[in-house]
């Protein structure tokens, strides 16, 4: 039996449910090499500045291969000195994750533990990077895929901003803008794309400034926007391409982010209660 488009909806704290356009622009098969997709990829590099809300002449965005982790690892261990120190907001698995990578490649941090069921506090990042002059960067993921819960952007990005320093965001299951220097996001969720394909928004100065820094080929994230505003394909899965390319067309017909936000909100919420449900009865048993 033929298995209906959508006929089955899983909800998480990011949707992931397919839309029938995402998947029939799947069904092509373009060459790397071809114009046409590489003027496809030019086009989803420029919207995805767009819904961002990031100006394409301080920003520049880098798609990668691979999940949102492969984003995460590419950041973090392209675009952060050897000289700095991360404090990571730890309150969801992918924070540890996070701190897992940094530790892998020797970049010093730390961690702000808050749990998996309380918010970062903006005043008492405020208040450490006043007193820690050693911590350069700030690490925050939006919404963690296994708690649901969600830190607030706009009052932590104000308190880095604030102090000077560099404000990196992990917004595997959410995309919007704030006040970033760096933002890593996957296709599949937020946007409703295919998993697959991730990217990184980030300051061209600190895209730039970050030359010979990888010890990866295929992370290295400022090869991959050399390369790619050459018009170079780099490590992409086209059919993940076409099918970001085409999540991103049907976003602009649901009327923008802001519209579809409120609807993954809603059900970001109800997981996150059904979330507090499960610990209760499991606490009581």
């Amino acid at each position: 039996m033929k298995r209906q488009a959508n006929a089955c909806r899983l909800l998480t704290p990011g949707p992931v449910s397919i839309e029938a356009s995402v998947l029939e622009a799947m069904t092509c098969c373009p060459s790397p090499a071809d114009a046409a997709f590489i003027s496809m990829m030019e086009d989803v590099r420029r919207r995805l500045l767009r819904v961002a809300g990031m100006r394409p002449a301080e920003y520049a965005a880098v798609l990668t291969a691979g999940p949102c982790a492969f984003a995460l690892e590419a950041t973090l261990t392209t675009l952060i000195p050897e000289e700095s120190r991360v404090l990571v907001v730890c309150n969801g698995a992918r924070a540890e994750a996070a701190c897992r990578m940094l530790a892998r490649e020797d970049i010093a941090f730390e961690k702000l533990e808050t749990g998996f069921e309380q918010a970062a506090d903006a005043a008492e990042i405020a208040m450490l990077l006043d007193e820690r002059s050693d911590i350069t960067h700030v690490a925050v993921v939006r919404v963690d895929a296994v708690s649901g819960l969600r830190n607030d952007l706009g009052e932590i990005g104000r308190a880095v901003r604030a102090a000077g320093r560099t404000f990196i965001v992990d917004a595997d299951v959410s995309f919007g803008a704030a006040s970033i220097d760096v933002l890593i996001s996957g296709a599949d969720c937020g946007l409703k794309g295919v998993s697959g394909l991730s990217f990184v928004l980030a300051r061209r100065s600190i895209l730039e400034s970050s030359e010979g820094r990888a010890h990866s080929v295929s992370l290295d994230l400022f090869e991959g926007l050399r390369r790619q505003e050459a018009g170079i394909e780099n490590f992409l899965p086209p059919q993940a391409v076409s099918a970001l390319h085409a999540a991103l067309d049907a976003l602009d017909k649901v009327g923008g982010f802001a519209v579809r936000e409120a609807s993954s909100l809603t059900s970001q919420k109800s997981c996150t209660q059904a979330f507090g449900t499960c610990r209760k009865v499991m606490s009581s048993s």
